[in-house]
């Protein structure tokens, strides 16, 4: 990330976006006044997030930490629940209370969303690392701070408002090593929108994957000779999905990604899809 700056690109006109994962901290810094502005820093963290290797990376690169406009966070964890929007908050405390980790809780949180035009959730959720998260919040101002599957459920949730079909939602999350390994997102949608299935799977090898995708699909009620498994994410484990998937279900297609997505840069499909999808979603 290079870290001169033009009059548009000053940190005061810009958004910071930060995404962190069991294996990589990501970085994408966006104009808020220009097109094609995006600038991407990827940094690994083979040995997982810890404070001492997150406060390394940051303060290695001073630009991440001006007073920008507004910043995002968004982690990846699989520690999480959707409850009804309507639960009250006493009962959602009650099952926040049951993230724990090792005998020590982790810091907890909770979005409030709607998809679908009407339907309101609530993800409850959890990072066993707490001195990692207190770090970030410590160190970012103010940083809005969002589970990986908020921005997802938010953004094809209202793709789905008039769905005449059933629809199957795969983001492909892959390893940080470049290997066939990773998280598949998966988000199903039955008639008229209604969500079904929302979950987050790890899988070792894209048979594992297939075999995942197609579990979820009957698990939420789809049927794979009409309705649609649409897959997103990782070009390079995508196209190998698509394929191997055909054989099984007849309408398996690429996700269209997003105009708004691309305007911000041409690196923007390679970062996290939930990165990209929090300014389209508010």
């Amino acid at each position: 990330m290079n870290d001169t700056t033009t009059e548009k690109d000053k940190p005061s006109l810009c958004r910071l976006l930060l995404h962190l994962d069991s294996r990589e901290f990501t970085a994408a810094i966006v104009s808020t006044v220009e097109d094609s502005s995006l600038r991407v820093l990827r940094i690994p963290l083979p040995d997982g997030p810890t404070e001492s290797a997150l406060e390394e990376a940051v303060y290695s690169h001073p630009r991440l930490l001006a007073d920008y406009r507004k910043v995002d966070l968004v982690v990846r964890t699989p520690q999480f629940s959707l409850l009804p929007g309507e639960m009250e908050t006493k009962d959602v405390d009650s099952l926040a209370s049951e993230f724990v980790y090792e005998g020590t809780e982790g810091v907890r949180f909770v979005d409030e969303l709607t998809i679908g035009g009407s339907e309101r959730l609530k993800n409850v959720w959890a990072v066993k690392e707490r001195e990692v998260m207190n770090f970030l919040m410590r160190t970012f101002s103010a940083p809005s701070i969002h589970h990986h599957l908020t921005p997802l459920l938010k953004y094809f949730g209202r793709r789905n408002v008039l769905g005449n079909s059933g629809k199957l939602y795969v983001n492909v999350h892959s390893a940080a090593d470049g290997g066939e390994r990773g998280e598949l997102d998966l988000l199903s949608f039955g008639l008229g929108g209604r969500l079904e299935l929302a979950n987050t799977i790890p899988f070792d090898g894209l048979e594992d994957a297939q075999y995942y995708i197609l579990a979820a699909a009957r698990a939420s009620g789809l049927n794979v000779g009409s309705d649609e498994i649409l897959i997103g994410g990782d070009r390079r484990l995508r196209a190998s999905l698509l394929s191997g998937l055909r054989q099984f279900a007849s309408y398996v297609m690429p996700q269209v990604f997003p105009a708004e997505g691309l305007r911000i840069g041409n690196e923007a499909p390679e970062i996290p899809f939930s990165l990209i999808l929090m300014p389209i979603c508010e």
